[in-house]
């Protein structure tokens, strides 16, 4: 991207020869902040738990990467993951868009992405407290201003930093609530935490794809700030660990 390379992590289960699914999986840190050891503590644990593998892809970050370096990095990326699919002995129709914050965004818009350049789309997309509305004008953006992990003033840094200006990539990349539509898009998985600015925007977001005819499971995580996932050998996060798995195990199998 952009005349460099990008990395791409790719975790396969122990004892796996043949072709699985993939999780394509789009790290948060508000386009500005490269992945947390949680991020890949996460992405080991859908590999053991599914027995498919999954990608982690290093995109560009701001300030010095604006918009909409993250966005396209993130598409190049899948693309190279269907067009090298039986090398890399992935099943390229089950390949699960998945992000966390800033990464859930990028998972949501790489299917608009998808759609709007007739690229084959992913089976699923997993969307863990995402940032989906760059208008920042809901209710929990108006009461979470100094929540830990994420608030209204950071989020307000985090898109300062990484879209500064007017851009010629379109606007619902950036904020996917704002699309036109959001017909075709893959069945949906949401979470929200409950003390988070983002949690309305996650609810809405839910709401409208089950409007315009997409499935969604939404789970609005009680008693959870923004990027609970930290908290890796909680027995709280084991719980929503299994909602992950059991969304993601239904996808892959047909279900």
């Amino acid at each position: 991207p952009g005349g460099g390379k990008m990395c791409i992590l790719l975790y396969a289960p122990a004892e796996c020869g043949g072709e699985t699914p993939c999780v394509y999986f789009l790290h948060g840190g508000g386009f500005v902040f490269n992945a947390a050891p949680h991020h890949f503590a996460l992405a080991r644990e859908l590999s053991r738990a599914l027995g498919v593998r999954v990608a982690l892809p290093d995109y560009r970050l701001a300030p010095r990467h604006t918009f909409p370096a993250a966005h396209e990095d993130a598409l190049t990326g899948y693309r190279w993951l269907l067009e090298n699919a039986a090398a890399l002995r992935i099943d390229p129709a089950r390949i699960a868009a998945a992000g966390d914050s800033a990464g859930g965004n990028l998972a949501a818009a790489l299917c608009l992405m998808a759609r709007e350049q007739n690229l084959p789309m992913p089976c699923a997309q997993m969307l863990l407290y995402p940032v989906l509305d760059a208008r920042m004008n809901t209710e929990s953006y108006r009461q979470f201003t100094d929540t830990p992990m994420c608030n209204t003033r950071d989020m307000g840094k985090y898109f300062a930093m990484y879209a500064p200006g007017p851009s010629a990539a379109p606007r619902e990349w950036l904020s996917p609530a704002e699309s036109a539509s959001l017909q075709g898009m893959p069945r949906a998985y949401i979470e929200t935490a409950e003390f988070d600015c983002l949690r309305d925007e996650g609810a809405a977001y839910a709401e409208r794809l089950l409007r315009e005819g997409v499935a969604c499971e939404y789970h609005p995580i009680k008693n959870a700030m923004h990027g609970y996932d930290i908290a890796v050998n909680s027995e709280f996060l084991k719980s929503v660990m299994a909602y992950r798995i059991e969304f993601l195990r239904r996808v892959f199998t047909g279900k």
